[in-house]
């Protein structure tokens, strides 16, 4: 199963209680969402994760668990924290195992000197693709 593919699944299931999705149109690199109140939501899919994903305005961005991915984020932490509702999912789509993280909030109760040991640690917890 690819990463597009173990995403959109991801989105469906995630909404399987408030049940807010209308449909999912997969695209090159995201997912529209088009919710039942009339507004869409996009969700940025890639294997790596950049900075520049943030210029589409996503509600999330999904990407793989790779140590090359986590210490991106930490490198560009500042964009991505700045982002109030901003969702990132690290996944391992082979082994169905995922990590979340709000940046945002994230970035309000942890200190700035153990970030990379936690995103790290974060890392780690599931199976590197």
């Amino acid at each position: 199963m690819d990463l597009m593919e173990w995403s959109t699944i991801f989105l469906r299931q995630k909404d399987m209680i408030k049940r807010e999705i209308e449909s999912l149109e997969e695209k090159d690199g995201y997912v529209v969402i088009h919710c039942k109140d009339g507004t869409t939501k996009i969700v940025i899919v890639k294997d790596v994760l950049t900075p520049a994903s943030l210029k589409e305005n996503p509600s999330a961005i999904i990407c793989l668990n790779t140590k090359n991915n986590v210490l991106a984020l930490h490198q560009d932490w500042e964009p991505f924290s700045k982002e109030e509702m901003l969702l990132l999912v690290f996944a391992n789509p082979k082994t169905n195992e995922k990590w979340l993280l709000r940046p945002h909030l994230h970035h309000k109760i942890a200190d700035k000197e153990s970030l990379k040991s936690g995103l790290l640690s974060m890392h780690e917890v599931i199976t590197k693709v």
